[in-house]
């Protein structure tokens, strides 16, 4: 999977974003508010500084390690068999993380759109489309997530459209819920941020120089947090907190009360262009587990590998089609996001930065 300096910049800007704005998008606002009330968009815009903290710790890391993979950064911080074992949770963490975005998309899918139709029909079409674009090489993803983007205009025009009926009031006095319930509503954001992780597995596919990589991700990381703030405030002042604590999918619920002369049911239509965004979801969590388990197991087959990894998502996916029990893997795996977003790489600065590692010149 050696393909040289593949993406460029722009193209970088759109992997990020379409990885990260996938089946949480239409949730994010009722998770937030749960801990945050009506201040769940002062927690979003913090979420967004966080990250991009973590961006610059990223680069840091990346600047060290220029042209080494995340397997030889973690071997040469931690030794190769700790190295090695890292590269292996993060392959079961983002086997996990399409696991549970899978699952996420089919019950929400059966909620919406397809009452009748069995979980594991929804799951196995799916994987069907997003076998059909993972298999391509990154470059040709890329380019298909610059095109796939323009739908993203769907959701701020139909947010822009919900202003018509906001009420403000819903989210005064500012500040009520207080600054210990705004930095816990950071932890329950965090999830829809998920996918930044891929600047230190892809960074040697990206044909730009480091400060330019820098400006990329900081770029996508302003224009994600201004998107998840609008819409999540935009389900605030849409939707009154009693309406919020009832509804699981407030994006789509405020869609559906809309009504126009020409579409009947245009939640439908909506629902139906968010599919495209968990397929890019899923396509770039599969592919960059393909790609750390290919650079693990030298010895594996491409193909089979591809087959392994669908199959193991299949499964774990229907596992968790009970609303509990997913909702019960998510209050845990949220932790699980912390560490490997946050502090597998931050431990790794740290080595770094003490110790002055670099990359070893050939």
């Amino acid at each position: 999977m050696n393909e040289g300096k593949t993406i460029l910049p722009y193209q970088l800007f759109f992997l990020l974003i379409q990885t990260q704005i996938g089946v949480s998008v239409v949730s994010l606002p009722h998770d937030v508010f749960n801990t945050a009330k009506g201040d769940g968009w002062i927690s979003v815009l913090l979420t967004g500084v966080v990250v991009q903290c973590i961006i610059f710790m990223y680069i840091f890391l990346i600047q060290r390690f220029p042209n080494s993979s995340w397997k030889q950064i973690c071997e040469t911080l931690f030794g190769k068999i700790i190295g090695k074992f890292i590269v292996f949770l993060y392959i079961v963490y983002f086997l996990c993380l399409t696991s549970i975005t899978l699952a996420k998309y089919a019950l929400l899918l059966s909620a919406w759109m397809m009452p009748r139709t069995p979980s594991w029909v929804l799951l196995l079409l799916m994987l069907i489309i997003v076998f059909y674009i993972f298999t391509e090489k990154l470059e040709t993803i890329a380019q298909f997530y610059v095109l796939t983007s323009v739908i993203l205009l769907v959701y701020v025009g139909v947010n822009i459209y919900a202003w018509k009926e906001a009420n403000l009031t819903f989210i005064f006095p500012i500040g009520k819920s207080g600054v210990p319930h705004i930095l816990e509503g950071i932890i329950e954001v965090f999830p829809s941020f998920s996918g930044i992780e891929l600047l230190l597995i892809f960074h040697i596919y990206i044909r730009a120089e480091k400060k330019e990589i820098l400006k990329i991700a900081t770029i996508s990381n302003v224009c994600l947090t201004f998107f998840y703030t609008f819409i999540t405030f935009t389900s605030l002042v849409f939707l009154s907190p009693e309406e919020l604590k009832l509804v699981p999918e407030p994006v789509l619920y405020l869609v559906k009360s809309f009504s126009f002369k020409i579409i009947e049911r245009p939640d439908l239509i909506f629902t139906s262009i968010w599919i495209v965004l968990v397929a890019t979801t899923l396509t770039t969590f599969l592919y960059a587990t393909k790609y750390l388990s290919l650079h693990l197991y030298k010895r594996g087959k491409p193909r089979f590998v591809t087959i392994f990894l669908l199959v193991v998502c299949y499964i774990a996916a229907i596992s968790l089609r009970n609303t509990y029990t997913l909702q019960t893997v998510l209050d845990y795996f949220i932790y699980a996001v912390i560490v490997f977003m946050v502090v597998i790489p931050l431990i790794s600065f740290l080595i770094t930065f003490i110790f002055s590692k670099k990359e070893v010149e050939p």
